[in-house]
Parts: C-alpha cells; structure tokens; sequence
C-alpha cells in the first residue's frame, strides 16, 4: 500500500461520492429528478431542489494502530431534499431521492478507490419526517460507512 494522509482519503471519498451522483443526475440515470450534488462541508449556498447534500460524518480508527497503517470508518450522510407544495408528495420524494442516491452509491463499493477503500455499505436511514420540513422542503437521510485504510510513516 503506498503512503495516504488522512485528510487525503477523506476528500478522495467524498469527492468520490459527490461525482457518482453527479454523473447519474447527468446522464438521466436513476436520479433523473435531482438537479444537483451538494458537498455539505464546504457549500453555503441554498440548495435548488430537488436536490442531494453529502455530509461527512465524525471518522473512527476502527482498530488501534499497531504500525502505520491503520483502518478506518467513515460515515456520510447523504441528504435529499425536495420542494413540495403537497407534503404527502414531499416526504414521498424525499425518501425515494435519499433511498436511489444510496443504491447508486452501493453499486461501487470501493468508490473507484480501490487502492484504499475496503468497502461502503449501509448504515441507517433516516426516513423523511415532519422534523425534517422547513417549509415546503421536505428531507431524508440515508447514510453510508466507508471502511478504508491509510498509511502516514512516520520520520
């Protein structure tokens, strides 16, 4: 395994993830109703809707390291959020927006980062409710854990 700094394989993973979504809306595959990819630790701006924002999660050293290598888990929360005038459409939407972004994700589970990404699998889902309204935008959670391992040496 060649050298990865942590905070390498964290922007690999979510950029990763942000562009296979990107690339279904694009080509009308499977998320053909979302208008755009948000990445949540770096976006200030409002969303246009219907539309998906990918947060990641606190990262975990899943075992000790006994060298340099050391395996993590890092959980991302894939948000959908929908505009609806008729909230039974809108928390519909919003679940089948979050449940089809984490079907496109699961269909690479090593994110085309097979170098270092062990596996992404599911995690929770996060089904739309009134918590999740603000308005007419209505909102789901589906979130996924990316299990890799990296390599600092050390001097």
């Amino acid at each position: 395994m060649k050298e990865k700094l942590l905070e390498d394989a964290f922007d690999e993973i979510i950029d990763s993830i942000c562009k296979t979504l990107e690339d279904k809306i694009q080509t009308g595959e499977y998320l053909d109703t979302a208008r755009a990819v948000y990445r949540g630790d770096r976006t200030v701006k409002a969303p246009k809707t219907p539309c998906l924002w990918v947060f990641p999660d606190v990262g975990v050293c899943a075992h000790p390291p006994a060298t340099f290598m050391e395996s993590w888990t890092l959980p991302i929360r894939i948000v959908s959020v929908v505009h609806s005038n008729d909230s039974e459409e809108g928390f519909k939407e919003a679940n089948k927006l979050a449940a089809k972004a984490r079907y496109c994700i699961l269909q690479n589970r090593t994110l085309g980062l097979r170098e270092f990404v062990q596996d992404t699998r599911s995690d929770r889902f996060e089904y739309s409710n009134p918590g999740y309204v603000m308005g007419n935008l209505y909102s789901a959670v589906a979130i996924i854990v990316v299990t890799f391992n990296i390599l600092e040496k050390g001097e």
